[in-house]
């Protein structure tokens, strides 16, 4: 072929190129996330962190039609505070994108650059400890207690309590002081399951990170919930290996003393079943970003 054929070749097909990548520039366009931005409410009074929703005016908060969820932000100088509302339809058991949070808990990422990534974040959930190491946690935050006192928790050998881990990006949970006052608590209301957190404004942001967050600009958060804990993955991972269903039993034993509740979801097997149905059984992971503006002080 000579050079001016070519040439003329080479034209034609940008003829037909240019189309196709307008087109495709257009759809990327229309298939863009819309930003959510969220601006948080000054709290004139500490909100009480129990479950009940009665802190909060229902027409502050915003919906997320995705997963049938709604959730609204308040502040004051030292703490964020958060509701989380997932909805049940009429005629439904629960809501088909809780996904176990309620065993799993909730996963808050914050990130001051802007970006949907997750670097550090604050994971809300329910935790199984010995009545000493309830004790140990109360004096941590300040409590004190007679011997009567401890006497009388020592009557139960374990309890339940609301746990804050700060995580790094793989999800794990990372040594800082201060999480003693990140807390949350659930209730559920009628066709509603509801969740109140309180966060330390100071938490909101990686203190190892070069880049402080300026507060007068919002600040990137994203929920995340569901998934495989880490029980699970334990329990998974000794099936794999070989260990046997002891191992396994163990590993799922905090499941089984928290799961059966308005929570949901999350049937991860027994150690007999097969490694399909367990992979089955791993509830799903969901999450959404959003763009938070604190609110300053009136």
């Amino acid at each position: 072929m000579d050079g001016k054929k070519e040439k003329e070749v080479t034209m034609k097909n940008h003829k037909y190129l240019w189309p196709v990548i307008i087109c495709l520039a257009l759809l990327a366009t229309g298939f863009a996330k819309d930003k959510v931005v969220v601006a948080s409410k000054w709290a004139a009074a500490p909100v009480q962190i129990d479950g009940n929703p009665s802190d909060w005016a229902m027409e502050d908060t915003v919906m997320n039609k995705e997963f049938d969820l709604s959730y609204a932000f308040k502040n004051d100088a030292n703490f964020l505070y958060l509701l989380f509302i997932f909805h049940i339809e009429k005629g439904q058991r629960e809501n088909r994108y809780m996904s176990s949070i309620d065993f799993s808990g909730l996963t808050l990422w914050t990130n001051p650059e802007g970006k949907e990534k997750k670097n550090y974040g604050l994971h809300f959930y329910r935790k199984q400890v010995t009545a000493d190491q309830l004790i140990q946690e109360m004096e941590k935050q300040g409590q004190t207690f007679t011997i009567e006192n401890k006497q009388a928790i020592k009557s139960k050998p374990s309890y339940t309590i609301f746990a804050c881990d700060i995580v790094n990006k793989k999800g794990e949970a990372v040594p800082s002081p201060g999480t003693s006052s990140a807390t949350f608590r659930t209730s559920k209301v009628q066709n509603e399951i509801i969740f109140e957190y309180q966060l330390p404004v100071a938490l909101l942001q990686d203190p190892a990170l070069t880049i402080q967050w300026d507060m007068a600009q919002p600040l990137k958060l994203g929920f995340e919930w569901g998934g495989m804990t880490a029980e699970m993955k334990q329990a998974l991972a000794a099936r794999v290996g070989g260990r046997g269903a002891t191992a396994g039993a163990a590993a799922t034993s905090l499941e089984g003393q928290i799961s059966g509740g308005h929570e949901g979801g999350g049937d991860f097997r027994a150690p007999e079943s097969s490694l399909a149905d367990s992979r089955r059984g791993i509830p799903k992971k969901y999450d959404f970003w959003i763009d938070l503006k604190i609110a300053a002080k009136q």
